[in-house]
């Protein structure tokens, strides 16, 4: 819990900007030999799971334990605090009495908010990872950012590896360009054009139909290597040089000069054809199968028309097209069955908003909901929903959240708590969940993560959170953000089922204003705050998470 522990004038100098923020200091590392020292002592119990339970609760929170435990005699000299000697030394008080039994939940709650604390300064994982030796504990499933400039590498390198056919990426906004099989097909492309263009190449150096052929094979070996080595943007260019030569060489100068005999007018659409497609790839890859399969299924039919249904053509223009109709059905399958998983808890949802529209003052609790969000909005910054475009990349500004999410957190929770409401903690946003959410709904523009860092607040009834809304809205150094009010769903005219799979919340954008954020530039940073009702939020959160892995399933299948 950020601020726990330290004195009331501390957090306030935090706020106020009068003192800058530790990064990390003595209170943060005392906190992290505590948690650690917490999970060291469960495990030693020898009580708390087998081997394999206890490493994977500590998987799950991207932890692994490399000390060996044994059992009975062989493990006393553990349960022996060998390393309270080294807690002291660095100023920090003995370990409490160990527990008599340590149960997984347990664990898991530990392991939980080792990780929380770990995920306040990935930068300074060279001193973490020190003292996280001490217990015998490895932090091993870090974030790319704890390495400078890998997070950015791995942005250009970005590969959605969770989605299958039926789920396409080529759906996506990034479209073909994230598919995991750009690279393997290209290559097989090219090296199919270069073996069967080849020999006759050899034989006719002139012929420009060949010549075509050959060379957007080679192009193609260079673009695959261009999109291992990250650079995306030139891959793209030669995508569309490919392009062009399709339109000179097979689209234009094959049926002029008749290098292919009579098939020279199916050459024609066969080059105009995938030169278009291969630039509508490129300016608009969110149509891909559109362009990839459609567009081939039209461009093989109308070849085989030209030509006079020739076998090969013919043979081309009914296997793409079966390819395009199943690869369709698929993704129908994919949406029907995506939205199955989630039915049963948006009819929940449906239930619980039914039951609190019901109950008594709710339609007057609600009609003060309405114009404390209209008063909000009314006085809201109007900047645009966009985070700075003084980060220069999505790692510079994942590192600036990292600094900012204490601030920010203390702020809304003193906010939430003077109104009554429980606030609940997040993490800085998880780097995968980033990277998909900018190449798969934001065309890999990054600048629009707004809600790296987040949190929610949950209330009992809308009159209280209304008033809480009031109060940031009114708080001088929380400036909300001008939404649609569709971000507003506690309302009868939105459609939740079809919009949020049954949920209802308030989503709020908003920037912190302090003196100490406007010294560090981090005041037009975007941060999120989530306005949760208490039978909502507990049934998102019921069966450790069931109801948002089933959302995030649906999200995967959709590629969202």
């Amino acid at each position: 819990v950020p601020g726990q522990g330290r004195s009331a004038s501390a957090m306030a100098s935090l706020l106020t900007g009068e003192t800058e923020r530790p990064w990390p200091g003595t209170y943060f590392v005392s906190e992290l030999r505590r948690v650690q020292g917490q999970i060291f002592d469960a495990i030693c119990t020898g009580n708390c799971g087998t081997a394999d339970e206890i490493d994977a609760t500590l998987a799950a929170f991207g932890l692994a334990f490399d000390v060996v435990v044994g059992t009975g005699s062989a493990s006393a000299p553990l349960l022996d605090y060998p390393h309270d000697a080294a807690s002291l030394e660095h100023g920090n008080a003995p370990r409490s009495p160990r527990p008599a039994d340590c149960t997984l939940t347990e664990l898991r709650a530990m392991a939980k908010e080792l990780q929380s604390l770990l995920m306040r300064y990935p930068l300074a994982y060279g001193m973490m990872g020190e003292v996280l030796r001490e217990d015998g504990l490895r932090w091993k499933d870090r974030p790319c950012r704890s390495t400078p400039g890998s997070l950015n590498r791995r942005l250009l390198r970005w590969r959605d590896s969770t989605m299958s056919l039926a789920d396409s990426t080529l759906f996506t906004s990034s479209g073909i360009w994230v598919c995991p099989a750009l690279e393997p097909l290209i290559t097989l492309m090219s090296a199919m054009a270069i073996v069967i263009y080849g020999p006759f190449l050899v034989y006719n150096p002139s012929n420009a139909f060949f010549a075509t052929g050959v060379l957007n094979g080679f192009l193609g070996f260079v673009a695959v290597a261009m999109l291992r080595w990250g650079h995306v943007a030139r891959a793209k260019q030669l995508f569309v040089a490919a392009g062009m030569f399709f339109v000179i060489g097979w689209g234009i100068l094959t049926p002029a000069l008749r290098l292919t005999g009579d098939f020279s007018p199916g050459c024609a659409f066969c080059g105009w054809g995938g030169g278009i497609i291969f630039y509508a790839l490129v300016a608009a890859p969110q149509f891909s199968f559109y362009y990839l399969w459609g567009g081939l299924s039209v461009v093989y039919i109308l070849t085989s028309i030209v030509i006079f249904a020739h076998p090969e053509s013919t043979a081309m223009a009914g296997t793409f097209t079966f390819l395009t109709v199943v690869i369709w059905l698929a993704r129908i399958n994919a949406s029907a069955a995506a939205n199955d998983l989630v039915a049963a808890d948006s009819n929940a949802y449906e239930a619980i908003w039914r039951a609190k529209l019901a109950a008594p003052h709710t339609a007057d609790d609600l009609a003060v909901l309405r114009i404390s969000w209209t008063e909000a909005m009314s006085t809201a910054a109007g900047d645009g929903k966009v985070q700075p475009e003084m980060f220069g990349s999505i790692e510079v500004l994942f590192n600036a959240c990292d600094r900012l999410h204490e601030v920010f957190l203390t702020k809304m929770r003193n906010v939430c708590d003077s109104n009554g409401g429980a606030f609940q903690h997040a993490n800085v946003k998880s780097e995968v969940r980033a990277l998909q959410k900018a190449v798969r709904s934001y065309g890999e523009n990054w600048h629009r993560l707004t809600d790296i860092n987040r949190c929610a607040l949950v209330f009992v009834d809308f009159r209280q959170m209304a008033t809480c809304l009031r109060a940031i809205a009114a708080d001088p150094s929380i400036i909300v953000i001008t939404m649609d009010d569709s971000k507003m769903r506690f309302d009868e005219g939105y459609d939740a089922a079809a919009r949020s799979g049954g949920y209802r919340d308030i989503q709020l954008s908003v920037r912190i204003d302090t003196g100490w954020t406007r010294a560090q530039g981090f005041d037009q940073i975007l941060c999120e705050v989530q306005l949760h009702v208490t039978e909502m939020w507990a049934h998102s959160q019921s069966t450790m998470g069931s109801a948002h892995r089933a959302y995030i399933q649906k999200r995967n299948m959709l590629g969202d």
